[in-house]
């Protein structure tokens, strides 16, 4: 397939750019845009594009690509099976490294946060973050990059959503799972400093709602994790 140039950093596919996208986050692996939709219920939707990398062997990268971009729609599809409140995959174009999803209209819970005259205004999003987080390690899914920026506040619904799986994997590791909780304790705190403390005994208490002996697992798997971050810290 031909690829043209629409003033963006890379070129982007040519059927993807008769869409009129608009580039809305740039990643280090993958472009986002919202575009027309070509299929499905919803009149715009999210293209996720993983362009190739030119520092890459060409017969490495396609397959590479073909294969990251898979590994998520799986994930999405496995949520949405469960049910987790996450983007809906319209469709794919795995050669080509695009994802085609639901567009969650909304603020980042980030921006929510900082928008808030008041902490707990934001703490029942918390705590529904906290089962959320909860709801994808009880399927055997860690996120990989947990933080404030990749849940969604649906503006029509209010309902808190999680977004940007491009890091997941589908693993019953509770190492896994203690280091994704130990990431977002850790955005919370550089990004939401004054209320930091609160808001992650919120989602804890989320994420304990339903106690399982696997959530149980996780939790005392995050004490070793949490020790061993405070060593590193210690070392410089």
């Amino acid at each position: 397939m031909s690829l043209i140039d629409r003033g963006f950093s890379v070129r982007i596919p040519a059927d993807m750019a008769e869409l009129e996208p608009e580039l809305i986050a740039q990643g280090a692996e993958a472009l986002t845009f919202v575009v027309d939709c070509c299929e499905g219920p919803y009149p715009k939707c999210v293209a996720k594009y993983r362009p190739p990398k030119p520092y890459r062997i060409a017969e490495l990268d396609q397959p590479l690509r073909k294969r990251r971009t898979n590994a998520e729609v799986r994930v999405l599809r496995k949520l949405a099976d469960a049910q987790i409140a996450c983007p809906r995959v319209v469709s794919v174009d795995d050669k080509q490294g695009l994802i085609y999803m639901e567009l969650i209209k909304g603020q980042s819970l980030k921006q929510v946060t900082w928008d808030a005259s008041d902490v707990s205004s934001v703490r029942p999003l918390f705590i529904r973050f906290g089962e959320l987080v909860a709801g994808i390690h009880a399927l055997n899914i860690a996120h990989g990059d947990l933080t404030t920026s990749n849940a969604m506040v649906d503006s029509e619904s209010g309902e808190l959503k999680l977004i940007d799986f491009g890091l997941a994997s589908q693993s019953a590791n509770v190492e896994e799972k203690a280091v994704d909780i130990y990431v977002l304790e850790r955005a919370i705190a550089s990004t939401h400093p004054d209320s930091a403390n609160q808001l992650v005994d919120a989602v804890l208490m989320g994420y304990q709602a339903d106690p399982t002996s696997h959530t149980a697992q996780v939790m005392n798997r995050l004490q070793v994790v949490r020790q061993r971050g405070r060593k590193r810290a210690m070392l410089g």
